[in-house]
Parts: structure tokens; sequence; C-alpha cells
């Protein structure tokens, strides 16, 4: 268990996607995303996954930008 928390860490840290990382660890994909969820369970439910914007979010940008430089 301390092994897959610390490849999850190692993760985390190096900006890979969840595929590079396992390709590069030669780990299989389908163990390491269920330790991810347990990890995920014991830790922050949300690591390594930020919210991604709503579709209102990126319109008001958008208008913002807009009326900026009219």
């Amino acid at each position: 268990q301390e092994e897959m928390y610390l490849a999850i860490e190692m993760w985390q840290e190096s900006g890979l996607s969840q595929y590079q990382f396992c390709n590069r660890e030669k780990l299989a994909k389908a163990t390491f995303s269920y330790w991810l969820r347990k990890y995920r369970k014991v830790h922050d439910k949300y690591i390594h996954t930020p919210p991604k914007p709503s579709f209102n979010c990126i319109r008001n940008t958008i208008l913002k930008f807009t009326n900026y430089i009219s």
C-alpha cells in the first residue's frame, strides 16, 4: 500500500497524465486507477483533478475581455 501511495504522489509531482506515468513506470493503468481511488478516499478526493470551468464562467470571461478591448 505505501509503495502504491508513493507512486501516486510521484505521479502528482510529475505533471504527466496517468497514462504517460503508467507507461513510464511500467504500471498497469487499471491497478494504478484502483490505488488512486483508494488513495483519494483516505486523502483528498480531488487530488490532481482541478475543477473544469462552467460554460457561464467562460462566457463571462470572454464578455469581459471583449468589453475591455472595445
